[in-house]
C-alpha cells in the first residue's frame, strides 16, 4: 500500500499537468466574464455550451500511471469552497470532477452523484434530464473539467459505440474534460467515422515510460527505497536498468515485483530484501502474467496479435521517445545474446536470468588427481594413524 501510493511526477507529467491547468484557467475566463453574466445564466433555461476545448484524450499503456496523474490534477485544483454571489447564497465552487466509470452503466449515469440531488430519482430519469441538470450544475458550479478513468472496461459487445456516445455526450456539457485510455481503446476511437475520431481522438496526450538511464526513473525507484527504508538492502536505483528491464518502465510492475520480493524474504524468515529476492520474484509464477507482458513490450523482433497494446499508437519524437527505444533495442539484443548463449550450454547448466553478462566467465580449475593407492601407502597410513591413537 505505501508503494502504490507513491506519486513523483516526471518531467512529462509536469508538463502535462501544467497544460491541464492552463486549459482549466482558459475556459474560466470564457465562461465566467463577470458577476453579472454568471448571475443571469443562472436563471436562463437553455445552457448552451461555452467550452469550445477539444476532448483530451490522456494515452498511454496499462500501468505507466495515468490514473495517478488524473488524482494529482485533481489534488492541484482549487479545494471544494462557497461563495455568495448577489442574492444568492453559499453557492458550491468545485474544480474537477473525477469520474471512474462504471462497467455496466455509461458515464452520464455516473455523473448522477455529483449532481446533489436524490440519486434514485436521477438514475430513473432519462439520458437527457441527466445531460441538462449535469450542464447547469457543472456551470453553477464553476467546474473547469472533467476526467473520466477506466472507461476500457466497459463492458457489452457495443463497448465502443457506449464510450464514443459518451464522450459526445460528455461534450455537449460545456465543459473541458479528459479521458484515459490505453493504446486499444484509442485505436478503438480513432477508427470511428472521420468527424467523430477528429473531434475525440485528434487532441493526445501521451504518457509513456521514463527511460532507464533518466533522472525520472532513477528518482521513482531512489523514493521507493527511500519508503522501505532498512527493509530493503540495497538502493533500487543502482539497478535502475535490469528494473526497467523487468518491468519495462511500468511502475504498477515495480511494485508487483517488490511485493513479491518482500513475499519471498518473508517466506525464507529474513527481515530485508535483498536483490537476489527481486530476480526470485521476477521468476516467480506470481509474476508470470506481467512478465509475459515485459517481455512483449520491449521485445522489438517478437510480434504478436496482444503485443499490439504495447505499441504506441502515436509517434512521440524526442528524448523520452528516443530513450525508450533505445533501452528497447537494448533489451532485444540481450535477449538474443541469451537465447544464444543459452543454445550452446548443456541443459543442465543452463540458468535464466533478466540480467545478461556477456564477458567470458572464467574457467574452472580442476583439482589434481591423487595418486594411485599402494600396499606399502596403505601400511604407512595404518602405522601413522596407531602412533597417533
Amino acid at each position: 500500500m505505501a508503494l502504490s501510493r507513491i506519486y513523483r511526477p516526471s518531467a512529462q507529467e509536469l508538463w502535462i499537468l501544467q497544460y491541464l491547468l492552463e486549459r482549466s484557467m482558459g475556459h474560466a475566463k470564457l465562461a465566467y466574464p463577470d458577476r453579472e453574466k454568471y448571475a443571469g445564466r443562472l436563471y436562463s433555461p437553455v445552457y448552451e455550451t461555452v467550452s469550445s476545448s477539444p476532448a483530451v484524450c490522456l494515452l498511454g499503456p496499462a500501468g505507466v500511471g495515468k490514473s495517478q496523474l488524473a488524482k494529482a490534477f485533481l489534488r492541484l485544483m482549487p479545494d471544494d469552497c462557497t461563495i455568495d454571489v448577489d442574492h444568492h447564497k453559499n453557492i458550491p465552487l468545485q474544480g474537477a470532477w473525477l469520474v471512474t466509470a462504471n462497467p455496466h452503466e455509461s458515464v452520464i449515469q455516473s455523473l448522477v452523484p455529483f449532481l446533489g440531488q436524490d440519486e434514485a430519482d436521477m438514475r430513473k430519469a432519462g439520458h437527457a434530464v441527466v445531460i441538462k441538470a449535469a450542464t447547469a450544475i457543472a456551470y453553477r458550479n464553476g467546474l473547469s473539467h472533467i476526467l473520466v478513468d477506466e472507461m476500457q472496461f466497459m463492458a457489452g459487445s457495443d463497448r465502443t459505440t457506449r464510450i464514443t456516445k459518451t464522450l459526445l455526450d460528455l461534450g455537449r456539457l460545456g465543459v473541458p474534460f479528459v479521458y484515459v485510455a490505453n493504446h486499444s481503446l484509442w485505436r478503438a476511437l480513432s477508427k470511428t467515422h472521420a468527424q467523430i475520431a477528429q473531434r475525440l481522438s485528434a487532441n493526445p496526450l501521451q504518457l509513456r515510460p521514463d527511460p532507464p538511464e533518466s533522472e525520472d526513473w532513477t528518482g521513482y525507484l531512489m523514493e521507493c527505497s527511500r519508503v522501505l527504508g532498512s527493509y530493503l538492502e540495497d538502493d533500487l536505483a543502482l539497478k535502475a536498468t535490469p528494473i526497467f528491464d523487468m518491468t519495462a518502465g511500468l511502475k504498477r510492475f515495480v511494485v508487483l515485483l517488490l511485493q513479491g520480493a518482500f513475499r519471498i524474504a518473508w517466506g525464507q524468515r529474513k527481515r530485508q530484501v535483498a536483490w537476489p529476492h527481486i530476480i526470485a520474484s521476477y521468476r516467480s509464477s506470481g509474476y508470470s502474467i506481467p512478465r509475459e507482458q515485459v517481455e512483449m513490450a520491449l521485445n522489438k523482433y517478437e510480434k504478436s496479435k496482444r503485443q499490439i497494446d504495447y505499441e504506441s499508437p502515436v509517434e512521440m519524437a524526442g528524448e523520452q521517445a528516443q530513450g525508450v527505444e533505445d533501452a528497447r533495442m537494448r533489451y532485444t539484443a540481450r535477449i538474443a545474446a541469451t537465447r544464444a548463449l543459452a543454445s550452446a550450454v548443456p541443459i543442465g547448466e543452463q540458468c535464466a536470468s533478466p540480467e545478461v553478462d556477456l564477458q567470458s566467465s572464467p574457467k574452472r580449475v580442476l583439482r589434481p588427481k591423487a595418486p594411485p593407492r599402494t600396499v606399502h601407502a596403505l601400511i604407512d597410513s595404518a602405522s601413522r594413524l596407531r602412533g597417533g591413537t
